[in-house]
Order: structure tokens, then sequence, then C-alpha cells
């Protein structure tokens, strides 16, 4: 039989998958940088460099995984002849160790680039950000050594293991290192969850912002799942058996990981396009008030309306009703301005209210 027209091969799930993910995370990615260089007042950061280095890894990685496929990634070994088998460890050995690279750095520098955000919202914690980076890079690097040098010399690490005299550490302790990366990672991508949501819980009022500030970050908590899910996984499956249909289990998994924690990363700098697209459709509220009175001779009645209207810029982005671009507001009570974060503000007591009224006066003329 084909392995290709098995009932269960995961082949073709893992190339519509990867493409898809992919295609996600470019527009995720597209929109973040979008956002923050023409519609946020150039607010191109530090986490915006380091998502950028993640998102071309994550590229790499779901781009290894499609080309691992037709070697038999997917299959069931059972169906693959020794031709496939031959091919199989020969061509997607290297290829497995250069996914693996790719991978350890792709997770981590997602997991920087979400910690290079939160100063954005509150610099309060930086020693617990310090020490989770610390944390982040050592897993990251010692899990990279490894991998390179548990073969001598390093070339063996891209060679079929079934090489005669090749020279590499058992199977058991690479699985452990294994474990242990993701474990540690596991152990770092909760409290990277957990941070933002309190800080916005415990530092911002209460209000409809804040609900969605708290659900965007709650977003992580899949990213969390996928994480364990790929550990559980590794932990049960025994990779002696049927390995090219398991590891391409686990790909998905891994590949998924990698995706979600970029979204994470960059759903807060597109809120404003968000909010931008709510309002053109009409989906936005705004506040209104109004008064009427008379003069001390009850000639004179007026009245007076505050509405937030929206217009369009000449660039073709929202605007509000005083005139300032509405994506300068794009990451409010979640991104610095130059005088400090608008938490600060709200601890010092400093809230600031705009308020447009319009007046309109008509004359009635006397009994």
């Amino acid at each position: 039989m084909d392995f290709r027209s098995s009932p269960d091969y995961l082949g073709w799930r893992e190339i519509n998958l990867n493409s898809c993910l992919i295609a996600i995370s470019t527009l995720a990615f597209g929109f973040r940088i979008y956002a923050r260089a023409f519609m946020s007042g150039k607010t191109l950061g530090l986490d915006d460099a380091v998502a950028s280095v993640a998102y071309v890894l994550i590229v790499v990685q779901s781009s290894l995984d499609i080309y691992a496929v037709p070697f038999g990634s997917g299959a069931h070994l059972a169906l693959l002849s020794k031709a496939q088998l031959r091919n199989f460890f020969e061509a997607h050995s290297q290829n497995l160790a250069i996914m693996q690279l790719v991978y350890f750095w792709a997770i981590g520098m997602v997991r920087f680039a979400i910690m290079a955000f939160i100063p954005r919202i509150c610099s309060d914690i930086m020693l617990a950000l310090y020490g989770l980076a610390l944390a982040n890079f050592a897993n990251t690097a010692w899990s990279c050594i490894f991998r390179l040098v548990e073969c001598t010399p390093v070339a063996d690490n891209f060679k079929n293991p079934t090489t005669p005299r090749i020279n590499c550490v058992s199977n058991d302790t690479h699985r452990h290192v294994n474990w242990a990366h993701a474990i540690v990672g596991l152990l770092i991508d909760i409290p990277l969850m957990i941070l933002p949501v309190w800080i916005v819980y415990c530092k911002m009022l209460w209000s409809k912002k804040m609900i969605n500030v708290v659900l965007v970050f709650g977003f992580g908590i899949f990213a969390v799942v996928t994480g364990l899910v790929r550990i559980v996984l590794m932990l049960t499956f025994d990779f002696t058996t049927d390995i090219t249909h398991k590891m391409g289990i686990v790909a998905i998994w891994t590949d998924l990981e990698s995706h979600v924690g970029l979204w994470c990363s960059c759903f807060p700098a597109i809120s404003c396009i968000i909010r931008a697209l709510s309002d053109k459709l009409g989906y936005s509220t705004t506040a209104t008030t109004q008064q009427t009175g008379r003069d001390s001779r009850g000639y004179t009645e007026w009245s007076s309306g505050g509405r937030g209207h929206l217009h369009t810029a000449k660039d073709g982005y929202v605007m509000n009703g005083i005139g300032v671009d509405e994506d300068s507001d794009s990451q409010r009570a979640v991104v610095e301005r130059s005088g400090g974060s608008e938490l600060e503000d709200l601890q010092q007591g400093s809230i600031y209210k705009r308020v447009e009224t319009n007046v309109n006066t008509e004359f009635v003329a006397s009994a």
C-alpha cells in the first residue's frame, strides 16, 4: 500500500496545517508591524525586533516540517518500503537535527518577545522579567549546545543514526534532554501568561477595555495547553516503534505551540486595527450628553452636546472627534507615552477626559 493512501496518514494534515499557520502568522506579524510603524506613532521597539527574529525562525520550522512529509513523516513505519526507510533515515535525519535547533531558538525568541512587551504596560516587575529571561536563555542555549555536541564529531549529528561506528549519546539521554527543555519551557510559559493578566487586573480601572486586554492575554492559555499536550506525548510515546507516524503527531503540536505563542505576542499591538475596523463597520459606541437652558430674560435657548465623531485621515485610517489619530490610542493603558504609561497616571490619580461641545443658539421673539 502507498503510505499516502492509508486512512490515518498525517502527511496531508501536516502540510495543510503548517500552510495555514504560516499564513495566519504572516498576517498577525504584518499587522503588528503596520500598527506599530504607521498607526501608533512609530512605536517600534525591542519587542518588535525580537518578534521579527521569532517569526522568521517559526516559518523556517514549519517549512522544514512540510519538507519532511515526502520522506515519510506522518506515515506508519510498516507501510514504508526498505528504500523509503533508507531515504527517511538518511535525508530526514539531517532535516530533523536542523529542525530541532531551529525550534529551540524559535520558541525561545517567542518568549523573549513577550517578555520585551510586558515593560510597555508595567515597569515594576523588571526583576521577575530578568529572572525569566535568564531562565529562558539558559534553557534555550543549553539544549541547543547539547544537541550539537551529543555526537562526536559534530557532523555525526546530521548522519543516519544507524550509521556504523557513529559516536553519539544514548537515545534515553537524548529524550531526557528534550523532556527537560519542554518542562522548563512550560514553567516559564505559565508566569508569562499570568503576569500580564495580573498587572491589568490589579492596576487598571474596571472597564470594557480592561476586559478586552485580559481576554487577549488570556489567549496565552491555549499556548500553554499546546505545550502541555506536547510534553504528555513526548513522555508517553515509545519512539522505538512506528517512529515515522508518532513524529508526525508530535510535530503538529510543536508547530502549534510556536505559532500560537507568536500570535499572543502580536495581539496587543494589532488591537488598534481591530478597533478601527469595528469603528468603520459601525460597531463602536460613543457617549452623548445634552444640556438646555435660557438666559435671564427668557429670550435665548441653548443646547450643548458632546459626541465622539470619527473622521478619516488623509492616509485612510480612523481619527476621533477631536482630530487626534485614533491609532495613537491603539494601546491605551498598555503603551508608554512620553510622560509615562497610562497605568502610572492612574496610580498617581491623573485621569484626563476630553470633551467636545457643539453649541447651537436660537433667538425666540418675545410675546
